[in-house]
């Protein structure tokens, strides 16, 4: 079968081996406490766990000798790379979950009380900064501003005077939003989770700002601050011990998941609509996960090009419209970057009933390890299936 010609860099479509699915159980002791904390620091048993779990056999699978690698896996929709599409009407009018008992406030929730004058921009970042910094309620999600406050203060005023002109930019104008702490913003600092030493060049003062971050920017967002993230990325449980653990608003026995902790629970607490985030192996999706939120993970490059393999940058929002609004904000085509600007505009999905749907909507399940879930886990799972067959036409 040849790859589909609108897209560029489409793998080969490979017949795989045909192996049989061979449930092992896994022979791991569950160690908590001291038991756990000494199986981590003496060598060998730590090595051995690991390759019991058969965690490290994957590099040695046969049938990977003879599969050229891919190193840098950018598949490209072509097509029309245009202006970024308009927000539909359900996007602008977004509302909490509750008016009895509201948890998140969307952009929309903020444009609507700008536009009435029950707010301004200045106001809301005034308030939030208190909440946020020094010794603030919800200060646990953002990382040290060394005094860039002031930006966010001086980009409120300025979206202040443009609502009191009656000249906003857009849905965005004066919405409070967080970067992960790994994202350049200009005039902060990047501390990557880790503890700051401003003698090292790693802590320097971003003097740019980066391509998705500034759209936001552009359309009128203002940056509140940087968020916490798990040391370096290197993890998905959301801990750090250099500069303290965000707190799981939604439950507050739990991690908040990572590596963008700070954005989940920044999220969750209802500080800010919307956060950008990264994600090389789940720091954007685990997070949104464990904290009730929305993430999404887009394809390589699609918002900005990174050198790494794995990693992009995108959207975490309390709602899907605000997730859509973000999303589409970011991915807007950088003229300066020759693989980005590439990507073809960003279309949604056609409805179930639009005639002019492909028919050829598939989704797989490999039920011999989906049938090994609790019942409880499978009777969820085939409700969400039963809702992509029924009502978004998939073949299951």
């Amino acid at each position: 079968m040849a790859p589909p010609a609108d897209f560029a860099n489409y793998p080969d479509v490979v017949q795989g081996p045909d192996t049989g699915y061979d449930q092992r159980v896994d022979h791991n002791p569950v160690l908590r406490g001291l038991p756990l904390v000494v199986g981590a620091e003496i060598g060998f048993i730590s090595r051995y766990l690991l390759n019991n779990s058969g965690i490290t056999k994957i590099k040695d699978m046969p049938e990977l000798d003879h599969v050229m690698p891919t190193f840098h896996p950018t598949v490209t929709p072509l097509g029309p790379t245009g202006p970024m599409l308009e927000f539909e009407p359900e996007l602008l009018t977004s509302k909490h979950a509750s008016s009895k008992s509201p948890r998140y406030y969307s952009a929309a929730d903020y444009h609507a009380m700008y536009k009435s004058g029950a707010l301004t921009p200045l106001q809301v970042v005034e308030t939030l900064l208190d909440l946020t910094t020094g010794g603030g309620k919800y200060n646990d999600a953002w990382a040290d501003a060394h005094g860039a406050e002031r930006l966010a203060v001086e980009a409120a005023k300025a979206s202040t005077e443009r609502w009191a002109a009656g000249a906003p930019l857009g849905v965005l104008d004066g919405v409070p939003v967080g970067v992960k702490d790994d994202t350049d913003v200009k005039g902060y600092v990047n501390h990557y989770g880790m503890k700051y030493d401003g003698s090292l060049p790693a802590f320097a003062v971003c003097e740019e700002t980066a391509w998705p971050v500034r759209k936001l920017q552009e359309a009128g967002a203002i940056v509140l601050g940087k968020n916490k993230m798990h040391e370096l990325g290197s993890d998905t449980s959301g801990l750090n011990v250099v500069q303290g653990t965000p707190t799981n608003h939604l439950n507050n026995a739990y991690y908040p998941g990572g590596s963008s902790n700070g954005a989940g629970s920044s999220l969750s607490a209802g500080i800010v609509p919307i956060c950008v985030g990264t994600d090389a192996g789940g720091s954007i999706r685990v997070p949104a996960n464990f904290n009730g939120v929305y993430g999404l993970k887009p394809s390589h490059h699609r918002t900005t090009a990174m050198e790494g393999t794995v990693c992009v940058t995108g959207p975490l929002a309390a709602t899907a419209a605000d997730l859509t609004i973000a999303y589409r904000l970011m991915a807007q085509p950088d003229p300066s970057c020759p693989t980005q600007a590439r990507f073809a505009l960003s279309l949604p999905p056609p409805a179930f009933d639009d005639p002019g749907r492909s028919s050829g909507r598939v989704m797989g399940v490999f039920r011999d390890w989906y049938n090994k879930a609790d019942a409880p886990v499978r009777d969820i799972c085939d409700r969400a299936l039963d809702h992509f067959a029924s009502q978004r036409g998939y073949h299951i």
